[in-house]
Order: structure tokens, then C-alpha cells, then sequence
């Protein structure tokens, strides 16, 4: 059976700026927020058998990562730290190349931001927006 694989060449990342999203720049890698559930552990002495229990908790999408060539003049690049400084929540979305549909859609506020230089490589950024709240999902092609 032939794959069904789609290339992720060409995910954009964007940031609404005055009700318009933008892209962010030259970016490479992007993770998607993952959904974790927090574990509440309801072990008690009636347990069963030595074992623990546990009622699934508040979900958690912890964040979205990626890395762009660093453009250090660029409006974006420049807001984004300005943002990490601030504390400034944002909306962002990832919308993937093929099919071109939206990924999800999520508030969040720059958690981090990183600037490398390697040797034998180009100038790079690395951000992490922590996101709060429920992302929009869509998974339909």
C-alpha cells in the first residue's frame, strides 16, 4: 500500500498583529502544542491489589516550539522578543502547507527566546510560546 505522508514543507507560523495574521519569517522546525493531562492519583488504602489510581486531570497544551534564521532587523523577529520582555499574549496559528488547512490556532505568550551562532552555520532563533487555554484543532484535509 502506497503512504499517505504529506511533506511539511511550507508550514507557516503566524501571529495576529492588529486583527491580521503574519507570517513569522524563515522558520524551520515547528512542534505542535501536545495535549497532556494532568494525573490526579486517588490511591487510597481500599485500592486494589497494591495499585494505584488515578482520575485524568486539566489538559494542558504546554507549548509551541520553533526555530527561524534569525533576521535580526526584522519587524517580527524584534517583536517577538519585545513580546518575551513584556509578557504580551498573542494569538498565533500554524497552518500546514499540504493540504494548506489550519493545524491549530492557539493564544499564547513568548516564553522564551534564544539566539545562536554557530560556527560553520547561520544566525538562529529559538522560541517557545507557552499557549494558555484550548487550541483550535483542525484535522480535516
Amino acid at each position: 500500500m502506497a503512504t499517505a505522508a504529506l511533506k511539511s514543507r511550507g508550514t507557516k507560523i503566524q501571529v495576529d498583529v492588529s486583527g491580521t495574521f503574519t507570517d513569522i519569517p524563515e522558520a524551520k522546525d515547528i512542534a505542535f502544542a501536545s495535549p497532556d493531562s494532568e494525573e490526579i492519583d486517588v490511591t487510597n488504602q481500599d485500592s486494589p491489589s497494591n495499585t494505584k489510581e488515578f482520575l485524568a486531570g486539566d489538559v494542558d497544551f504546554r507549548e509551541v516550539t520553533f526555530s527561524c534564521n534569525y533576521l535580526w532587523n526584522h519587524a517580527r523577529h524584534i517583536a517577538l522578543i519585545a513580546d518575551q520582555a513584556a509578557g504580551t499574549k498573542r494569538q498565533y496559528r500554524v497552518l500546514m502547507a499540504s493540504p494548506a488547512v489550519l493545524a491549530q490556532e492557539f493564544q499564547a505568550y513568548v516564553k522564551s527566546v534564544g539566539r545562536q551562532g554557530p560556527v560553520g552555520g547561520v544566525y538562529a532563533l529559538d522560541v517557545t510560546l507557552r499557549v494558555t487555554g484550548l487550541p483550535v484543532e483542525d484535522t480535516s484535509p
